[in-house]
């Protein structure tokens, strides 16, 4: 490290304590990166693309990816979009979280508009993957069935991750 890029508390080879304002600056700062990072946790990883840091990538990895994706239609019995997976998942996280979800909420979490999301939610109905709750401002509940299938795809899917690493 450059004398010049050296922390404040070691320039000339001497430590000294850091000011009450350093301090506030540099909490401000690591605030301001876990502010960024809870708003978008890829951006860490796209910084690091962009510089190649990142690893090579496995290509054993890319193909359990692929067989990871192709393996939700056979456990969940239907084939559901992407999107469709997203809200499932988020079903699935907020009842193993036991926290109520409304369908605002729901729309938020997935990225979507209050009205895409409500195509989608009456397809999953029609599935039979999600039950209609009874409030319509609240989100759907997945069926007991659905859930069961989505913890085995799930459990699927790490050992498929795992064996592939």
């Amino acid at each position: 490290m450059a004398r010049s890029d050296a922390p404040a508390g070691l320039r000339d080879g001497r430590i000294r304590a850091a000011s009450l304002a350093e301090i506030g600056v540099l909490l401000e700062e690591a605030a301001r990166l876990v502010h960024a990072h809870a708003l978008d946790p890829t951006a860490d990883l796209l910084a690091l693309a962009e510089h190649g840091a990142l690893p090579e990538t496995n290509p054993r990895w890319v193909r359990a990816l692929l067989d990871v994706r192709r393996l939700r239609t056979e456990f969940l019995g239907v084939p559901v979009t992407d999107t469709a997976l997203t809200i499932l998942l988020e079903l699935y996280a907020a009842a193993l979280e036991q926290r109520p979800l409304s369908r605002a909420a729901l729309a938020e979490a997935a990225g979507l508009a209050p009205a895409t999301l409500a195509s989608h939610l009456t397809r999953l109905e029609a599935a039979t993957l999600v039950a209609p709750p009874a409030d319509p401002a609240q989100a759907p509940a997945l069926t007991p069935t659905t859930a069961k299938n989505l913890r085995a795809w799930l459990a699927a899917a790490a050992e498929i991750a795992g064996a592939a690493v």
